[in-house]
């Protein structure tokens, strides 16, 4: 499911694999493996991708940990303006380099913009329930 997300922000901000190789001075073979999902990025990367997509990592944690709820139940806790709203941790190969999980931020921290773009990456999903386990 990394593979997906990383395709989906790197589209949507417009770059090209060659534009994200060059932002984290790889090759972008490289870039290609992690959107085919044969090579899982390292934290350090991921936090470099997502001053690429310029976007805070923890959304891409969020849009991991949201794949394991149907479409409809991923939207709702975005959307939900409950005050006791789950804090999601970020799954295992987003974790730091002491290996302790990443606290995100609440659903409801997230900005109107913030809460569009992880709905628009779920309705790219067309759906699909997909297990993610930490």
């Amino acid at each position: 499911m990394v593979s997906k997300i990383i395709l989906f922000f790197r589209r949507n901000a417009g770059l090209t694999q060659e534009d994200m190789a060059r932002f984290l001075n790889v090759d972008r073979s490289l870039i290609s493996k992690y959107e085919n999902g044969l090579v899982e990025p390292t934290f350090s990367i991921v936090n470099k991708m997502s001053e690429a997509f310029n976007v805070n990592c923890s959304i891409l944690g969020l849009c991991l940990d949201l794949t394991n709820y149907s479409l409809g139940q991923a939207k709702a806790i975005v959307m939900s303006n409950d005050s006791t709203c789950e804090t999601y941790f970020l799954p295992r190969n987003f974790c730091n380099t002491d290996g302790h999980p990443e606290t995100l931020p609440k659903v409801l921290c997230l900005s109107d913009e913030e809460k569009n773009l992880v709905l628009k990456f779920l309705d790219s999903l067309h759906g699909q329930r997909v297990s993610s386990t930490c």
